[in-house]
């Protein structure tokens, strides 16, 4: 009887409208795990890049590094490729008005390099290495070198050895160079760095990195301040902050020079590493995609992405005004037209 009563008229309808209900609440149930995926990968992102919503230096700076990689095969080589090189970024930086240490000599492969015949203290360094993979302070001790902050002594033939096996995995690029040596301020052995995060003409944070041991991590400690010394505190929470590490002496000649090298580098973002010396600021190097995490909380990071989009907007302006590329000119007075 069962099948009969099924076929009657009232019962067929409830039946098919059952089933249609069925698919559509299956239908339902799979666009909401459907949502609830993309809301996890969605959250997953946002905790990647370090933002919900809104400008995230973290996202502009993981898009930054993917475009330089999809570039690195470029024969053309687009300016986020030749900005990297060291020397080429001292043209930069002498054009700015901002000193520049010494070169002394410069080889095309390993297998040129001389170390004889160069004063007591010098910086050997690869053009584009990687996280200071590449740069090897030196002091010679007779016919030996050492390592600043080191005691080992070195010959020759095992410095370069070194540079040929962070060559070899990457991180040493030819061509290299050796410049002159800068001591610190008070004639440490090791000058402290001063990293200013500058994005064209404004100044984000600047990070002070006192090293104990070169090359060795564990003798590092850091300190966050802004553009008139004021202490940021731990914006890092994975790096050693030491708030006793002291301020530049001139810390307006740090920040004037800095602007002028992010305005010079014609990038909206641009981090610019200075030496404060005896003899002044000095030029180290700058990078447009800084390695290692780069993450600040989520209230710093937003800052200084939403400087990176509005020094974005203000490049684009002045390119599409016709605005000169040469930059201001930083000298120890100021920045002049």
């Amino acid at each position: 009887m069962r099948p009969l009563l099924r076929r009657l008229p009232p019962l067929r309808w409830r039946d098919e409208r059952i089933a249609v209900l069925r698919v559509q609440r299956d239908a339902a149930e799979k666009r909401l795990r459907d949502a609830a995926e993309r809301d996890a990968e969605a959250a997953a992102e946002r905790e990647r890049v370090g933002t919900a919503h809104g400008a995230s230096f973290q996202y502009l700076l993981e898009a930054e590094r993917r475009l330089a990689r999809l570039a690195e095969g470029s024969a053309a080589k687009p300016l986020r490729i030749t900005l990297a090189g060291k020397l080429y970024s001292q043209s930069i930086a002498r054009a700015a008005g901002v000193q520049v240490p010494e070169v002394y000599r410069v080889w095309h492969t390993l297998d040129e390099i001389d170390l004889g015949g160069l004063p007591s203290t010098f910086v050997l360094k690869s053009d584009r290495g990687t996280s200071s993979q590449g740069v090897f302070p030196l002091l010679a001790e007779g016919d030996s070198f050492r390592l600043a902050g080191h005691h080992t002594p070195l010959t020759a033939e095992s410095v370069i050895d070194r540079l040929r096996a962070r060559a070899l995995a990457g991180k040493a690029p030819e061509p290299y160079f050796v410049e002159e040596y800068l001591h610190g301020r008070g004639g440490d052995e090791i000058p402290p760095d001063i990293k200013v995060y500058a994005f064209y003409g404004e100044i984000g944070h600047i990070l002070l990195r006192q090293v104990g041991k070169h090359g060795d991590n564990r003798s590092v400690v850091f300190k966050y301040v802004d553009e008139d010394g004021a202490n940021l505190g731990p914006l890092a929470t994975d790096r050693r902050i030491d708030s006793s590490i002291p301020l530049p002496a001139n810390l307006d000649e740090v920040v004037r020079a800095a602007r002028a090298m992010s305005v010079a580098a014609r990038v909206p973002f641009i981090r610019v590493d200075l030496y404060e010396t005896d003899r002044g600021i000095f030029f180290g190097e700058y990078t447009t995609r800084p390695g290692g995490r780069q993450w600040y909380g989520d209230t710093h990071d937003a800052r200084l992405g939403e400087l990176w989009e509005a020094a974005q907007a203000r490049l684009d302006a002045d390119r599409a005004g016709g605005t000169p590329a040469e930059p201001a000119t930083w000298t120890h007075g100021g920045v002049v037209p």
